[in-house]
């Protein structure tokens, strides 16, 4: 920590709209990692301080941070009615903030022209009703840490409106960077073939722009696998240890496992890590296996609440939590706007709360910020 910046902020009964100022100035200043430190029954507009700061650290802001509780803290001051923030510039060795550079070092050609996307979808019964969510999240900037989002919400799964959504990400991105990206990484994690079929039909965007047909797909279904040993995948600047195993024997060309382990300072090929299996569904632009690895692997590293590496790469992991929270608001709608959803059908119902997800990821009337 003696490399480091700190500031120190004691906030006395922080409300909703001090704590999301108190992100966007985070955020603003580039700082790579903030530590919250809370009392056990902090609530925040009547909502645990801890679900608020994890929904804007992971879902809205996509900031590196650490939630602790304060009677963990040593030199412990009166933390009654506080929020205590701690901010650091140069962290040592996680979360691994990834250099621009870095990305050009392991084959990633188009680094800085390029989108990392994720896609999941997941069902759930509200109020006695099957629905399904959609949530997409694609990269802001080129260090992949900030994320926009989107939603679809139906009785059933409608790739058709989440290709809408796909394509009103890349154009966010077009006005930021004033120009189409090169490259678009999208992950996904479903099981089915059709999934597949349905995923690739949703990145032909030409419909919608004829822009859209210079950009190059890479899609990858991230699965869970059994663990296995793998030997060490060397990479520059790594902190951690990581693994990449490409065994013909009983994988595709198509196909590669990453396996993570940090816990080991001498990893040998005898380790016995958790894994995830890859499958590159669709490469045009032919960086090769071994690239998509590094690329992906690097993912994995950026930032994880408890400071371990994930074996499912950052986007990808946003993409799980934004559904969940998305879930909690959609709930939060139909129970506040229970009386009105009679007055329309269900397709119309379904429309207007698509609109409302779309428009405002929070609800400014209700004060529940999952809603």
């Amino acid at each position: 920590m003696d490399d480091c910046y700190l500031q120190q902020q004691c906030i006395e009964n922080v409300d909703f709209n001090e704590l999301e100022n108190i992100f966007q100035n985070i955020v603003a200043h580039g700082v790579d990692y903030a530590l919250f430190g809370i009392p056990d029954d902090m609530k925040i507009n009547g909502i645990s301080a801890h679900d608020i700061i994890k929904y804007f650290s992971l879902i809205k802001f996509g900031q590196p941070c650490q939630i602790f509780r304060t009677k963990n803290f040593n030199h412990r001051i009166d933390f009654d009615v506080s929020l205590f923030i701690k901010m650091c510039h140069r962290l040592g060795v996680f979360p691994n903030i990834i250099k621009q550079t870095y990305w050009g070092s392991i084959g990633f050609k188009d680094f800085c022209d390029s989108i990392i996307m994720a896609v999941n979808c997941d069902t759930q019964e509200i109020q006695g009703q099957p629905y399904w969510i959609m949530s997409l999240v694609g990269s802001k900037n080129h260090n992949y840490m900030l994320y926009n989002e989107a939603h679809v919400i139906g009785k059933k799964r409608n790739y058709a409106l989440l290709r809408e959504q796909l394509y009103q990400l890349i154009c966010k991105y077009e006005k930021r960077h004033e120009r189409m990206p090169k490259t678009v990484i999208l992950y996904y994690n479903e099981r089915n073939e059709n999934d597949l079929v349905q995923i690739k039909k949703m990145c032909k965007l030409s419909m919608f722009s004829s822009q859209t047909e210079s950009i190059k797909w890479v899609i990858i279904n991230v699965v869970s696998h059994k663990n296995m040993a793998g030997k060490l995948f060397e990479k520059p600047e790594n902190e951690g240890s990581s693994f990449f195993i490409a065994d013909d024997k009983f994988l595709k060309p198509n196909e590669f496992i990453l396996g993570h382990d940090s816990n080991h300072d001498n990893p040998t090929s005898e380790t016995i890590l958790k894994c995830a299996k890859c499958v590159i569904n669709s490469d045009q632009t032919f960086y090769g296996d071994f690239a998509i690895a590094h690329v992906t692997d690097s993912l994995c590293y950026l930032y994880s609440e408890s400071l371990t590496l994930k074996n499912q790469p950052l986007p990808l992991t946003y993409a799980i939590n934004s559904t969940r929270q998305a879930f909690s608001r959609l709930n939060g709608k139909l129970t506040a706007n229970k009386a009105y959803s009679n007055d329309y059908d269900e397709d119309e119902w379904l429309s207007i709360l698509n609109t409302s997800m779309k428009f405002n990821f929070l609800h400014k009337k209700i004060a529940n910020p999952f809603v």
